[in-house]
Formats: C-alpha cells, structure tokens, sequence
C-alpha cells in the first residue's frame, strides 16, 4: 500500500533526523524533519525514521492508549535495524534492554499504565518502554505457542488485510481482541489484562530467561544454550514481509 514520505530540510542539527511525526489525514504519510548537511551514511545509525514508519504498522489508535502506538513504534524501531543489517543482534538486544531500564526508572507507585497513559508528556518513559515491553511478549508468546508459525509480524500482517478502514479509530482492548481472533490465541487480551491496569513495569525477566537475554551491570549478553535462543535470533531477522498502510 502507498504512503507518502516527506522529507523537510532544517539545516544543522544534533541528530539526523532530529523529528518525526505521521500524518494520518489524507492518506497515510510520515513527514521527517532531516538534517540536509549530513552524509547518507548517518541515516544508518538514525532511530527515528524507522520508528515513525513502524506506527504505520497500525491503524489509527486512539490517544488515550498511546502506549500501544508507541510501544510497538519503539519495539520496531530496534526489531527491524538488525534485518537490514543497521545493528547487531546484541546491539539491537541492547537498545531495547536499555529502553526497558528506563521505563522501570519511570515507574511511580499507585499510577497504572493507563493512568499513566493520561498523564502527558512527563510518562513517556514509562508508557512508551511498557508498551515496547508487552510487544516483546507478545512476540515472544506467539512463536512460542504456535511452533514458530506466527509471531508479532504475522498477527500485523494479517491485521493489515482485514482491518485498515482509514476512518476508523481504535481502542486499545478492541484491536487486540481483533488480533486475539486472528491469530487463534489469547496472548494479547491476556497482556492487555496483565499490564494496563497495573502499577509496574511489564515483568520481562521471564522472557529474558527463556530467550538467552543476559542483563549484567546494564549489559546485555547472548546465552545460546537457552531454551528460546532460535526464537531471540529468529525476531531479528527478516522472515516475514511487514506491511504499511
């Protein structure tokens, strides 16, 4: 499906492309904000874009469940840098550990992750990485209980054939019950269940046992004697073709 890319000149700047946003209205688009003085070769190392693509994955989401929106935009964004050969697969396991550390530093006591959703700007840590954190699940979940047969990029996938009316907006709960009937299992309305009402951070630690993630002093090692060490390699690869709208 076509969607339009804008790209903005805006002179020198700290980042490559030091701003993003997605543009719904008329069509699917994402504008970026790019430093014109840069050489190509920077994009390589640049998050942003790849995170603002990766929200059109989804069908519009209402703000009031921006976790789930920017959740799975910040899981992608290191998910999809090591299948075209941007980072590593420890890097990429170490972007999203390091993202998972700093939504536990911005969990408060008594605030759930809805609350926490309505709570604006000073959450972001918080909703963005507990988002990212219960996609990880979800991936990890799906290719564990089909045999390998599905994962996050399938379930999205098949989401995009059914469900992308552009004029519709969706709730968090619906969409995952959407998903939930596609793909044949409950992982999603179970997560949601887990995690949107509770006061702390996803429990990843589970995950990271059975895929081989290693946390020591910030850092993450790869543990291939591990249960799941073919389905922790197998998430940053291609296998599947994701699809935009």
């Amino acid at each position: 499906t076509a969607f339009q890319v804008l790209v903005v000149p805006v002179g020198p700047q700290r980042a490559t492309v030091p701003w993003a946003h997605v543009i719904r209205g008329g069509g699917p688009a994402v504008e970026l904000l790019v430093d014109e003085n840069r050489d190509l070769s920077s994009l390589r190392k640049d998050w942003t874009a790849t995170h603002e693509l990766s929200h059109l994955l989804l069908p519009y989401v209402s703000s009031a469940d921006r976790w789930l929106s920017e959740g799975l935009a910040s899981y992608y964004q290191s998910v999809l840098r090591p299948r075209d050969g941007r980072l590593s697969e420890r890097e990429a396991w170490q972007k999203l550990h390091k993202g998972f550390q700093r939504g536990q530093a911005a969990t408060r006591d008594g605030v759930d992750l809805a609350a926490a959703t309505r709570g604006g700007w000073g959450n972001v840590m918080r909703v963005y990485w507990s988002g990212a954190a219960m996609m990880l699940k979800a991936d990890t979940q799906l290719r564990l209980r089909s045999g390998g047969q599905q994962s996050l990029d399938t379930a999205l996938a098949q989401l995009h054939d059914c469900c992308f009316d552009p004029g519709k907006s969706w709730r968090a709960s619906e969409l995952f019950a959407q998903l939930d009937r596609l793909t044949g299992y409950d992982v999603f309305s179970e997560l949601y269940r887990a995690h949107v009402p509770d006061e702390n951070f996803p429990d990843i630690s589970p995950v990271y046992d059975y895929l081989g993630l290693v946390a020591e002093t910030g850092s993450i090692s790869l543990d291939h004697r591990a249960p799941g060490s073919r389905t922790r390699s197998s998430i940053m690869r291609q296998e599947e073709v994701l699809r935009y709208d």
